[in-house]
């Protein structure tokens, strides 16, 4: 799973209709990949938000618990990552990158250019693997207006997001609460897998 396209998704669905009902919600939006489009939604209720990727996936983020659940509908599995789950992973990808800038030290110039390239340029110390920026590029999307942040992997974009003001759709306080955390969380992790490989 993208992270960082996840949460900017998620971002992204504040541009369009919401519904509300008993202090769940229920957000629809539009995500575009090359020529082609397709609607997707977003529920948020009992502190949790749970984001169906496709007809098969769902994905159920819990921001107060520290839990991502992946489901797959069609094979009846699941598989949930905690926090500790997640900061292990960052620890092995830390350790994997100093393992790997120690490797490169010693190679001679001409295979230590050619290993960086084959990682994207991103194999000096300190460049992060994703970045996300924002571009001042502004857009109207569903009769809202947006910024254009634009997400980088090793390099290359991988995708563009417009974020639109979270003011503007009502939402129950419980709901905007989860949607907060969840984004808060979502930054913490993005920031510590940014350094790694």
């Amino acid at each position: 799973m993208n992270l960082p396209r996840f949460i900017a998704t998620t971002a992204a669905c504040l541009l369009v209709s919401t519904t509300v009902t008993l202090a769940d919600s229920k957000i629809e939006f539009k995500t575009t990949e090359g020529k082609g489009g397709a609607f997707q939604s977003i529920l948020i209720a009992q502190g949790k938000i749970r984001s169906d990727a496709d007809a098969t996936t769902s994905v159920i983020l819990d921001p107060t618990g520290g839990s991502i659940t992946m489901i797959d509908h069609s094979r009846k599995q699941f598989v949930r990552l905690t926090r500790a789950d997640m900061d292990q992973l960052v620890k092995t990808l830390d350790d994997t990158m100093k393992q790997m800038e120690s490797a490169m030290a010693n190679m001679p110039p001409e295979m230590r250019e050619r290993m960086k390239g084959m990682m994207g340029g991103q194999a000096s110390m300190g460049a992060p693997a994703v970045e996300v920026a924002d571009t001042g590029e502004r857009a109207t999307v569903g009769g809202r207006s947006c910024r254009i942040f634009r997400t980088k992997v090793m390099g290359n974009v991988s995708n563009e997001s417009c974020l639109g003001d979270a003011s503007v759709i009502d939402l129950p306080a419980s709901d905007k609460a989860t949607l907060a955390a969840a984004s808060a969380w979502g930054k913490e992790i993005s920031e510590k897998m940014a350094k790694g490989p």
